[in-house]
């Protein structure tokens, strides 16, 4: 019976669907529409940035006809459906305009655009974050100690005149610890107010328009927790303070019944409240490599889990359907306040709440009307979270479930199911049966996994660059322990309140779980040969992939040819993304970067047989280059494999990136100079012992690195000779490297002070360097001016801080100069006839 219901609702749909495409979602979803209309205006407005005036008369303007049309026509349904999506278009145009346009008392305009003074009053609406001391490898060194950040709702700022009104958020970061402060407290800091500024290497998290999507636009630095007073302590009183301890009393309901360590814990955590800081780098690059990131990302999926959850509970203890609902929206809302404010969290608790009503009133929910609904919600409240990458990824995953699964989930029943059910009914045998029974709903589970994974691909491509083709596979597997712990966390949190000692055992089951879902992502990724990396995807690449999705569920044809080159201009259109990258891949030139660390040094090159080198990655003055810029611009660059990293001595500022990058990259080599291998230094020990924590091992640094094909790569200093001096300094004692390639020349200098820079003057005579990569940061304290006129550079790049550009050499001969503290990442390349091109990432014209 369940088997011909199936066949007649599919019978259904197809009959609908000869209508146009329009009319299919006119007559079924009315609300998505509007969804469209109203996403439509929000784009169009915050690209263009149309005057809100053109707005407000078109809304009048379509207001009216939609009103006249109705009325005059009976049959006009057609029309004042455009008529009512363009109204919602300007409706999300006006929306965006006005939430963009700041007031004005705003924080922003105390700001200004320099560096500003002053002192602020606000409440504290966010969790104060404190990074632990091993939140990457040399986080523990002085230089760089853990402070603390939280978000601050202004109210007043101190002028001549005294306090004076102003509204608006701030982000706080404090250069130490903060303890006496909570979410939701009264404080008054004194501070520096700065604007963010972008991103200044490819591929890095633009944290800029990351907050300014939220309307924060400015920045409050504090010179340590001595500079805050609490003027009034009441967390309690604010619903960011609910929210915070709410968030508190159930990770301590996880923490403290459980006897797992610190890494299954913090994917329990990651999974229940969507807290992932405590996940080690090794289980999230796996995660993210299986496509199996959502699980960790706290997602619908996971509002999904614990309503059906809560649903089955209430409907064992008895409650009748309108009961079950009404605990429903309110156990799922408490939850939502107690995980963090996400759009796939917030779409998903306002399905759970329109399914929860739909109940009440006894009318069966239609799930794209609602999926509009919840759309139509979150844009009015922050029209600009359409551009998050979450956002985006909620709604179209939600999609692809919504309009593809039941296609998917007939075809593999056709194929597949039928044969299982006529077993089931075949067999006998109790054992039989269930793992029948288990392998329909894995079929089942498998077609949801695809019609995501179809939903979401190219909007994962486009921000993060890579795919795994297997996820949905892989998701059938990971799911029932997903499952099971955000089950078992939830009953253990309930139980432990009463109960301390059912807690404590239920924990010992959560966390086998945990122990066995990180065990077995893992070993998916090592197996996993469908992951893909295809680096940066233009935006009409996304565009074309899901016109051809749309035209593979919808196209209608008659003939049946005409339907197979339909079919298949449309896969076409579906692989093209991944194409074109891949293709792209093959260039014949040689590409160098200079990234932009701060005060340090990393250097990609990449040939054009496909190796890929890394010389030196480290910095001073920024925290964690290793995961936060490098292994993001190779991520960019759709680079998943380094053929060599090149340390060129054991200075910290060129070195302490390195453990990051092993772990999160295969790397073929790691190789040092004598300082970096044989030293007895604390920073040298404690590289090594870190990356051989992560799988590698580092190899002395000897001769030429690359000495086949187009490009050749030499070690030219130090020297033999100068090489075994021990009253040669660290920095006299760096590592020189040479590239060549279709006669021109790179020089990667280092640290070099003047003793090195004369003996390569000395030694190699008739040297020269079409890119100088200049010794020692750019600081003209250490350099032979004559050093760097004898190679007659076309193109010199200084690796310097912000703090030091004043002091960077600038030559007075003709060419290009380049420092990344001000030019951002530094490329350069050349050509196979020896053309030579560079520019910065932030000033790209010049």
């Amino acid at each position: 019976m369940d088997q011909i219901r199936q066949q007649l609702k599919l019978l259904d749909e197809q009959l609908a669907e000869r209508r146009s495409l329009f009319d299919f979602f006119m007559s079924r979803s009315p609300l998505f529409l509007l969804a469209v209309g109203l996403t439509a205006g929000i784009a169009v407005q915050h690209l263009c940035g149309l005057n809100a005036v053109f707005w407000f008369i078109a809304i009048v303007v379509l207001a009216g006809a939609a009103v006249l049309v109705s009325r005059w026509d009976a049959g006009g349904g057609r029309s004042v459906a455009f008529i009512a999506i363009a109204l919602f278009m300007g409706i999300g145009a006006v929306r965006v305009a006005s939430y963009e346009t700041l007031p004005g008392n705003h924080i922003t305009r105390v700001a200004g655009e320099e560096r500003t003074l002053a002192t602020l009053r606000g409440r504290v609406c966010s969790k104060v974050f404190t990074p632990g001391r091993d939140a990457w490898a040399f986080s523990g060194w002085g230089f760089n100690k853990p402070g603390s950040s939280f978000y601050l709702e202004c109210e007043s700022v101190k002028t001549r005149g005294g306090f004076a009104a102003v509204s608006g958020k701030v982000r706080v970061q404090v250069n130490s610890k903060v303890r006496s402060v909570q979410c939701g407290d009264l404080v008054e800091l004194h501070c520096w107010l700065d604007r963010f500024s972008p991103p200044t290497n490819p591929g890095e998290f633009d944290f800029q328009a990351y907050l300014a999507r939220r309307n924060i636009h400015v920045g409050a630095s504090v010179n340590g927790a001595g500079s805050i007073r609490v003027v009034e302590s009441n967390g309690w009183a604010s619903l960011p303070g609910v929210r915070v301890r709410l968030a508190d009393l159930f990770r301590e309901q996880l923490i403290e019944d459980g006897c797992a360590g610190m890494q299954t814990r913090g994917l329990i955590e990651a999974l229940l409240l969507g807290n992932r800081s405590n996940i080690d780098a090794e289980t999230h690059a796996a995660f993210r490599k299986t496509g199996l990131a959502h699980f960790i990302s706290l997602s619908g999926m996971h509002i999904g889990m614990f309503a059906y959850f809560v649903w089955v509970l209430c409907r064992h203890a008895g409650f009748l359907k309108t009961a079950r609902a009404m605990i429903l929206m309110g156990v799922v809302g408490v939850y939502v306040l107690a995980v963090p404010s996400r759009p796939p969290t917030t779409r998903a608790a306002i399905l759970c709440f329109f399914f929860a009503l739909s109940v009440i009133v006894n009318r069966k929910p239609n799930a794209l009307n609602t999926l509009g609904l919840a759309g139509i919600c979150l844009l009015l409240y922050r029209p600009t979270q359409l551009f998050n990458a979450g956002f985006q990824l909620s709604f179209a995953t939600v999609l692809g479930i919504i309009l593809l699964q039941p296609r998917l989930h007939s075809f593999a029943n056709r194929v597949v199911g039928d044969r299982l059910g006529e077993l089931y009914a075949a067999s006998s045998v109790g054992a039989a049966k269930f793992a029948i029974w288990v392998g329909r709903h894995m079929l089942e589970l498998l077609t949801v996994g695809a019609a995501a994974w179809i939903g979401g691909a190219a909007i994962i491509l486009y921000h993060f660059g890579s795919v795994s083709g297997a996820s949905a596979v892989w998701t059938v597997f990971a799911y029932p322990l997903v499952l099971a712990i955000i089950a078992g966390s939830m009953v253990q949190i309930l139980a432990g309140m009463v109960f301390p000692t059912v807690g404590v055992a239920l924990s010992v089951f959560v966390d086998s779980m945990a122990e066995c879902l990180i065990w077995l992502v893992r070993f998916l990724a090592e197996i996993d040969v469908t992951a893909l990396r295809v680096g940066e995807v233009a935006i009409w690449m996304v565009v074309v992939y899901y016109a051809g999705v749309l035209f593979m569920r919808f196209g209608q044809y008659r003939r049946r040819v005409l339907r197979r080159m339909g079919v298949s201009a449309a896969c076409v259109g579906v692989l093209l993304p991944f194409g074109v990258n891949l293709l792209a891949r093959g260039e014949d030139g040689l590409r160098l970067t200079v990234l932009n660390v701060g005060h340090g040094q990393a250097v990609l090159l990449e040939t054009p047989s496909g190796e890929n080198m890394l010389f030196d990655a480290g910095s001073l003055t920024r925290n964690d280059i290793g995961s936060r810029v490098v292994v993001p611009f190779l991520q960019h660059r759709g680079i998943d494999r380094l053929d060599a990293v090149c340390i060129s001595h054991e200075d910290i500022d060129h070195l302490n990136g390195l453990p990051e990058i092993v772990e999160q990259c295969d790397v073929e080599r790691i190789l040092g100079n004598r300082g970096v291998i044989e030293s007895d230094s604390a920073t040298a020990s404690f590289l090594r012992d870190a990356v051989a924590e992560r799988g590698g091992s580092l190899t002395l640094l000897d001769g030429g690195l690359l000495d086949g094909g187009s490009v050749k790569i030499d070690v030219i200093w130090p020297v033999e000779s100068a090489a075994g001096d021990i009253a040669l300094s660290d920095n006299d004692s760096s590592s020189v490297f040479l590239v060549r390639f279709a006669g021109r020349s790179i020089l990667i200098s280092s640290d070099i002070e003047e003793y090195a820079q004369g003996g390569i003057m000395e030694r190699y005579p008739d040297l020269g360097a079409d890119v100088l990569i200049l010794p020692h940061h750019g600081s003209t304290t250490h350099l032979v001016e004559s050093f760097v006129q004898s190679l007659e550079p076309e193109v010199v790049i200084a690796s310097c801080s912000r703090g030091r550009l004043n002091s960077v050499y600038r030559p007075d001969f003709d060419g290009d100069h380049y420092a990344t503290a001000s030019h951002g990442a530094v490329t350069v390349e050349i050509g196979v006839d020896g053309d030579v091109s560079a520019c910065g990432h932030l000033r790209p014209g010049e």
